[in-house]
């Protein structure tokens, strides 16, 4: 849209200066810097234009290709605004960890990488340099990527400050309009960008709008990342074998998660078995600390036991900790293990024979079990 609004028809300056979408602009009525009113001008008597008439507008006089085609102007027509977009249960099929953080637990901070602050050294270390080529229509932009930087560095606000406010005189030496002089207004408002919002701001469009080239990133020759891993992971093995040592992970990588070995699927089971009425996931992960969709993944863990051990309703004379159901778990899903006198210490269990059996949760076994307890003092 700037290059085909800034043309020698509208601006005497040849240099074009991009801005973002979002880049505020003076309202009219308003001060400039300079005092003077801003004014605009409004046609009444000027008629609307269609999408597809503004296309018109930007076709080449020989080819008549225009910056959308015909297609593209047609779905954009067709298009329409979806006020309800993606219903909250699709959400959380989709993003089931979004859904814990945002939905769940209220959390609507971006998510980011804490990234050494040799990174916003670097820049900041561009900035002070002479030799970099920063021109005007690009200073503010500069300014701004340095805050993108601090917040994804976690440089602190008061650091970021102290940092560009230094740069003013430097900035301000680049002016080369008398009427475009670099204030520490002008530094202010680049800091609006030291926000989590900017934390994935990515670095072509830095590039892009700083106009300071940037260097290249990991190089994979034209070569697929499948490819390129393969490659890698060849040459690791054979500098492995080279050096006489073993397997690179020695075999010792993590152990795949089970009923048996897993202690967050304990803590599930014992929460369960503390309200084996309740079946609120949500409410089971608030209460245990774990994310929504570790509680789902293990959330089948009574059931499991319940099916393997043959049909065991479990009761706990001295109250479930994780360590129990750990003990029990290891019980019925290894072969070999036999519970320690702590795991089975204040566990009971007991089948419901010759009648039908609801499951591993049955109100008539639990009242039944609690009357023998009190008859018989089981304590």
């Amino acid at each position: 849209m700037t290059n085909l609004a800034w043309n020698a028809y509208t601006s005497s300056i040849k240099e074009r200066q991009y801005q973002g979408v979002l880049q505020g602009f003076r309202l009219p009525g308003t001060k400039t810097k300079f005092g003077e009113t801003i004014r605009a001008f409004y046609n009444e008597d000027s008629e609307l234009y269609t999408l597809a008439q503004l296309n018109e507008f930007t076709k080449h006089e020989i080819t008549k290709i225009g910056a959308l085609t015909d297609k593209e102007v047609l779905e954009l027509e067709k298009g329409r605004y979806n006020p309800n977009g993606v219903t909250l249960k699709e959400a959380e099929r989709r993003w089931p960890e979004w859904y814990e953080r945002v939905i769940v637990n209220g959390n609507s901070t971006p998510r980011k990488w804490h990234i050494k602050r040799d990174l916003y050294d670097w820049w900041l270390r561009r900035l002070h340099n002479d030799k970099e080529n920063i021109v005007q229509g690009h200073r503010y932009f500069c300014m701004m990527a340095l805050a993108t930087y601090a917040i994804k560095c976690d440089i602190s606000e008061e650091e970021l400050k102290s940092d560009a406010f230094s740069l003013v005189d430097r900035m301000d030496s680049l002016t080369r309009d008398e009427d475009n002089h670099f204030s520490k207004e002008d530094i202010q408002d680049a800091l609006q960008a030291y926000k989590i919002g900017y934390c994935t701001f990515p670095k072509n469009s830095i590039e892009y709008l700083t106009g300071l080239s940037m260097p290249e990133g990991n190089r994979r020759n034209g070569r697929k990342q499948t490819e390129h891993l393969e490659e890698a992971r060849l040459l690791r093995d054979f500098r492995r074998t080279r050096a006489k040592k073993g397997a690179w992970d020695e075999h010792n990588g993590r152990k795949k998660e089970t009923y048996a070995n897993s202690k967050k699927a304990w803590i599930v089971a014992a929460w369960r078995y503390e309200h084996p009425t309740s079946s609120n996931k949500s409410v089971c992960a608030k209460d245990t600390g774990l994310t929504r969709p570790t509680v789902r993944k293990w959330w089948r863990g009574v059931e499991e036991l319940y099916q393997i051990s043959g049909g065991a309703h479990v009761h706990w004379h001295s109250g479930v900790t994780p360590e129990k159901v750990g003990g029990l778990f290891k019980q019925f899903f290894l072969p070999d293990y036999d519970m320690t006198m702590a795991e089975a210490d204040g566990m009971e269990m007991t089948f419901k024979i010759g009648i039908e059996d609801n499951g591993w949760y049955d109100q008539e076994v639990e009242e039944s079990w609690e009357e023998d307890i009190l008859r018989n003092g089981r304590i």
